[in-house]
């Protein structure tokens, strides 16, 4: 029984054992792939056009039809809706034109020089991932949970301005907080990519 059980963890441990990376034989992209992976990273911020200016435009309409009518609620909502509304228009369009330009750059260096090309995206996509977006997700939770905060103060001083901008502020940093999640996590796997590029 002894030698059977021994023979079996033999089995298992060996192959485990076997299929450990090493440094030399650590798995690597090619060029073509990486490329692949950069062209996929730059076009989820071309099309970051989409959610950015179709929130965007929904906001602007929905903030000036609360905007006319007689309720102080509805008033107070629209301005914090008309605002970032309109930043989130400007924010798509920005990211939808600096694409095209951005992408032929990174192009150029990466059939010129491969290593300098990947110098600097990581450096770019590393301070996406570790410093720009966590700030990002930071703020807007703290928007989410300072417009709630708002909005309960409001009611219960029967403050309808208040409450109505504290719905509106809660509304939009909790948009913004689920799109720069997703810009998080498309860094984040081009980050690993670049990792596992060796030039």
């Amino acid at each position: 029984m002894a030698r059977r059980l021994i023979l079996l963890l033999t089995c298992v441990a060996v192959p485990a054992l076997a299929d450990e990376p090493t440094a030399e034989f650590r798995a690597s992209l090619s060029r073509e792939q990486i490329a692949a992976m950069m062209h996929t990273d730059v076009a989820g911020e071309r099309l970051s056009v989409i959610p950015f200016a179709t929130m965007g435009g929904a906001t602007l309409i929905g903030g000036g039809l609360l905007l006319g009518t007689d309720s102080k609620l509805a008033q107070g909502a629209a301005w914090p809706l008309l605002t970032v509304g309109a930043l989130e228009v400007i924010g798509g369009l920005v990211f939808a034109l600096r694409a095209g330009p951005h992408q032929r750059h990174l192009d150029e260096l990466l059939a010129s020089d491969p290593q300098e090309f990947a110098r600097v995206e990581r450096k770019r996509v590393h301070r996406i991932r570790d410093t720009f977006q966590p700030i990002l997700l930071i703020a807007e939770a703290a928007i989410c949970v300072g417009g709630g905060a708002m909005a309960t103060a409001g009611a219960l001083a029967h403050r309808d301005t208040l409450t109505g901008v504290g719905i509106g502020l809660a509304i939009q940093g909790l948009a913004l907080f689920l799109i720069d999640w997703a810009v998080l996590d498309r860094a984040r796997a081009y980050a690993t990519a670049l990792e596992l590029f060796l030039p």
